[in-house]
């Protein structure tokens, strides 16, 4: 199977996409971010929809695990990420929306690698999709 990590920091989605077999995982790309550039435009909004599509489709990703946002208090996400959040939701792909208790709380039982070919605003999203994968391992 093949699974995509990804988290929202304002208006940037950082992406990395994993192959899952047998209880192994696989690295298999760590895309640069993709960027809601006007979030008021609606010809921006498909656009970036467009590009989430093709990008999903090409890497034949099965399923997606997203950082899940906070919606209020003082860590609460903006409006771009929620709506990148809500582009991701009705795409006809299966979404697992991932608290940031549940990456902690698999962080402390287990010692996660980060690979050396990740920029470090795609740490996020590649402890996304492990502490999914180890979660439901």
């Amino acid at each position: 199977m093949i699974v995509a990590g990804m988290s929202v920091k304002s208006r940037t989605l950082a992406i990395v996409v994993f192959r899952i077999e047998k209880g192994n995982y696989q690295m298999l790309d760590a895309t640069p971010k993709i960027e809601l550039t006007d979030s008021d435009s609606q010809s921006e909004m498909k656009l970036f929809k467009s590009i989430l599509e093709a990008f999903i489709s090409e890497n034949h990703i099965e399923m997606v695990y997203l950082k899940k946002r906070a919606k209020k208090g003082e860590f609460s996400g903006g409006v771009d990420g929620f709506k990148i959040e809500a582009i991701l939701q009705i795409m006809p792909i299966p979404l697992h929306l991932i608290s940031p208790q549940t990456i902690a709380s698999v962080k402390r039982k287990t010692e996660i690698s980060i690979p050396e070919s990740l920029n470090k605003y795609q740490i996020e999203a590649f402890e996304t999709a492990y502490c999914a994968y180890k979660k439901n391992a």
